[in-house]
């Protein structure tokens, strides 16, 4: 896609990747409610989607410098629920508040999107 939008005359390119890029690097410090999460953590991936995201990340950086194709990356919050979602903590609550907590704080914000 990077090389397509470069021989179309793209003026720049939007990647849309993953907060699960983050990985382990957002399981909380222990007696810490959260991890908190700013641009100098570096990710670490716990599974095959992070690896391929983060390696994705890495290629639109290199593509940018040698093409000076300005690309920007969004890692966007989890749309859906995933498989190594903690299943014991989620059905603690009823599923109002389970999808409540997920547009609060799992869902990306569209106005963030377009504001990137």
């Amino acid at each position: 896609m990077l090389e397509e939008a470069r021989a179309a005359g793209v003026m720049s390119f939007v990647f849309t990747s993953t907060t699960s890029a983050f990985g382990a690097a957002l399981t909380p410090d222990d007696g810490s409610p959260a991890a908190s999460i700013t641009e100098d953590v570096m990710p670490i991936p716990k599974n095959i989607y992070g690896v391929t995201k983060v390696a994705a990340e890495d290629l639109c950086e290199l593509f940018s410098r040698r093409h000076r194709l300005p690309c920007v990356v969004l890692r966007t919050s989890r749309f859906f629920p995933e498989e190594d979602d903690d299943k014991d903590i989620r059905s603690k609550y009823s599923g109002d508040n389970a999808k409540a907590n997920e547009y609060l704080f799992r869902r990306v914000d569209i106005e963030d999107v377009v504001t990137a």
